[in-house]
């Protein structure tokens, strides 16, 4: 609990911290000043008037079109203010991960998931401290704005009307409706009837001033978005096609279908058709990526398998077959089926593996066959040293599987004539 609370401490303790937080707080401290101090708010909207008053003032002869000029300079200041002090899109983002948290917690306690439900909970707890930031956020905007606010209607119901001769506006509802009277239809609103007539104009053109000023600024990252999107696009049409010839370089099967895809790219692109050509583009690159993965990895496995060969062949072993194989797999490789290449390489490999346990067994057997020749010499060895060439001779030839049988064959020959 201690640490939650010292969390939820930290936007606040931020706020107050730094020059920005000193400007907030005296900025509150002006504005509760000024609202609570009926003559120096009259004050700072008599000063207000000097330049108000002969731009929308009209000498006092059209109040509403004064009213309605007042509210368009208010709701443009305050919506402007507003506006480039909010990320509208973190915002969306934050309310529609908010949303989907409390469906799922929802979900969480209907089916009775305690493990979800204290994940989902420690979660939220986490995301405590970005929503206190927006919310502090939108303090600050509201503060910044409510001076603003307070002087312009002091202007109004303050400087504006009292210079009125007849303080009367005409309305559908009523063709003589005073201005600074809070009765109406019998009853007591409260505030003066000319903040009901304010309002009706004010808030339709809020709306209006916040969704162009959303619309101008959505448009803008829009084009942004598509600038970037633009630039990387003709980048990556450069990157692929210089690709594709490095590729054609190294492999003997033809690009010429990729070319045409890139070809049908670039015309997408230049037709304005950014979205399907960037798509295009995307797979075409997916594609040689994995192509040129591919070919990298298969002439590895080429490589390790000429060394062993080369190996194999230091070894004495008859690698002729096995080479023909190798140049199979080459081909296979060079001409873009690089599966079937691979799938002849691990067969090679196999295929070494076993020649080589065979060509040592054989080896070893008809080492220790010499070995007990030369100690029979003269006891009727002369067969079965012309049997022992036969071994080496097969061999030779690569028949190891042969001449592994024939030395056990020999062997136990030599083991009947001991006897």
């Amino acid at each position: 609990m201690a640490d939650n609370k010292e969390n939820s401490d930290v936007p606040q303790m931020e706020m107050c911290q730094g020059p920005t937080g000193f400007i907030f707080i005296f900025l509150t401290m002006v504005t509760v000043y000024v609202m609570f101090n009926m003559e120096l708010r009259l004050m700072l909207a008599e000063k207000l008037g000097i330049v108000l008053y002969p731009l929308i003032g009209f000498n006092g002869n059209y109040p509403i079109i004064t009213i309605f000029l007042g509210a368009l300079l208010l709701i443009s200041v305050t919506t402007s203010v507003r506006h480039f002090q909010t990320d509208w899109i973190d915002m969306a983002r934050n309310q529609k991960r908010t949303k989907a948290i409390n469906k799922d917690l929802r979900k969480a306690k209907m089916g009775g998931d305690s493990k979800k439900e204290r994940e989902i909970t420690d979660y939220q707890q986490k995301m405590m401290a970005t929503q206190q930031n927006m919310m502090f956020g939108n303090l600050k905007t509201m503060i910044s704005t409510l001076l603003i606010v307070i002087i312009i209607f002091t202007w109004i119901w303050g400087d504006f009307i009292t210079r009125l001769t007849v303080p009367i506006l005409s309305t559908p509802w009523d063709t003589s409706m005073e201005m600074m009277k809070t009765r109406m239809c019998c009853s007591i609103i409260p505030f003066p009837k000319w903040m009901i007539v304010y309002m009706l104009i004010s808030v339709p053109l809020g709306l209006v001033i916040q969704h162009t000023f959303k619309m101008y600024s959505f448009k803008k990252r829009l084009d942004e978005a598509y600038y970037t999107e633009s630039k990387t696009l003709k980048e990556d049409l450069v990157t692929l096609s210089s690709s594709i010839d490095a590729l054609s370089e190294k492999v003997s099967f033809s690009m010429e279908s990729n070319r045409n895809r890139l070809s049908s790219a670039k015309q997408k692109y230049e037709m304005g058709e950014t979205a399907s050509a960037l798509k295009e583009v995307e797979l075409l690159k997916s594609e040689l990526d994995d192509t040129e993965r591919a070919l990298s990895v298969s002439k590895k496995k080429l490589r390790d398998l000429a060394v062993e060969l080369k190996d194999a062949k230091v070894m004495g072993l008859n690698i002729k077959e096995l080479r023909k194989k190798y140049a199979r797999a080459k081909d296979q490789i060079d001409n873009g089926h690089f599966k079937d290449g691979i799938d002849i390489i691990k067969a090679i490999r196999k295929s070494l593996g076993n020649q080589k346990a065979v060509f040592k067994r054989a080896k070893s057997v008809s080492k220790d066959i010499k070995a007990d020749l030369f100690d029979m010499k003269g006891s009727g060895t002369a067969d079965l040293e012309e049997e022992l060439k036969r071994v080496d001779k097969m061999i030779g030839e690569g028949e190891y599987q042969e001449a592994l049988t024939l030395s056990r064959k020999i062997k136990s020959q030599m083991a009947g004539n001991k006897t």
